[in-house]
């Protein structure tokens, strides 16, 4: 995975599964240093009712390994994810065996080494891959996972739990969201305007929507540095479409709030109320982001009369528009492009 996205994808993972039990990244699991992306154990089950992180949480119910790949992972990177599984479980095995031997070596109660029957389970491997990876099917055997969604498939045999999803596969519900928002191109555009749907305190509004903001505003900052690809600047444009609905998410929740008070006071003041206080949680919740990236480009704070006119251009040009504005036009250009009232 490419580097930006290989941190984006792990920090979503760690934020939802941390809820439910023990995460570590980068864990090496042999000579050569190999490192698996996540690696999950959930808690006791004498622990606290543990958030339903709906799919994801169904996934993470046993112990297991993810491995996510933003393309298709061909044949070599399928074999070398299998042997980082085996390699953990090897290691886990080595552990167990060392740790029986010292207690056997402090006095403590004698006990025989490890039997099969005693040896630690071997975790479940989750290949999570954004496109249906070539030959991967009928390489791996793979076959549908009965009672599970479309996109996640698995092998025949249990000695050796591997399981694919396919993360454009997976259909469009609340219970994939997380999931989904590790995909791409229309998966991740999908997504991000679900996520924005959700109400403020919606675990995925919570863990996931500040990860994705930072995802964008580190894909913003590099915008000067260096020419975005493809794939940075659909990801720059579905963010502000993301931001512009959670901005106008919280302007109609306002809305109503200011009608419910001008019952009182008046319909047309309580509808003003209800637009100054939905403009002002969407900002908060939402612009930010969008005005940092245009600072960034112009090297300078934006003044109250910039950041009214971008607030005004979200509503009427939408994100599309501003992020086309922001990654094409040099500063000065940019800075024109803000001082002219007709600018479109």
């Amino acid at each position: 995975m490419h580097f930006r996205f290989d941190r984006f994808v792990k920090a979503l993972l760690r934020k939802a599964l941390s809820t439910r039990g023990d995460v570590d990244t980068e864990v090496e699991v042999a000579v050569d240093a190999q490192r698996i992306d996540v690696l999950f154990y959930p808690r006791p089950r004498n622990a606290k009712p543990p958030l339903d992180l709906g799919l994801l949480g169904r996934m993470a119910a046993t112990p297991c390994l993810f491995e996510v790949f933003r393309d298709p992972p061909h044949v070599e990177q399928r074999r070398d994810a299998l042997r980082k599984l085996l390699g953990f479980h090897h290691l886990e095995l080595l552990r167990k065996g060392r740790s029986m031997r010292a207690s056997a070596r402090r006095g403590r109660p004698p006990k025989a080494l490890p039997t099969p029957l005693e040896a630690p389970s071997m975790p479940v491997l989750w290949i999570l891959t954004a496109g249906r990876p070539d030959g991967a099917v009928e390489g791996l055997a793979l076959h549908r996972l009965d009672g599970w969604p479309e996109g996640v498939y698995s092998t025949p045999q249990d000695e050796i739990p591997v399981r694919l999803v396919v993360l454009s596969e997976l259909p469009p519900t609340r219970d994939t969201l997380a999931l989904r928002l590790m995909g791409r191109g229309a998966t991740f555009a999908r997504a991000a305007r679900d996520l924005a749907e959700l109400d403020l305190d919606a675990w995925e509004r919570r863990l996931m929507a500040p990860v994705v903001i930072s995802l964008q505003e580190k894909i913003a900052s590099a915008q000067p540095i260096r020419p975005l690809t493809e794939e940075e600047k659909e990801l720059l444009v579905n963010g502000l479409k993301m931001i512009e609905a959670i901005e106008e998410k919280g302007w109609k929740r306002g809305m109503r709030q200011g009608r419910k008070e001008g019952r009182q006071e008046g319909r047309q003041e309580g509808r003003q109320e209800g637009r100054q206080e939905g403009r002002a949680e969407g900002v908060r919740e939402g612009l930010e982001p969008v005005l940092h990236q245009f600072a960034r480009r112009l090297g300078a704070p934006l003044s109250e009369p910039q950041r009214d006119t971008l607030l005004r251009r979200m509503d009427t040009l939408g994100p599309g528009r501003l992020g086309d504005v922001v990654l094409d036009l040099d500063p000065a250009a940019l800075a024109a492009w803000l001082a002219d009232p007709d600018a479109r």
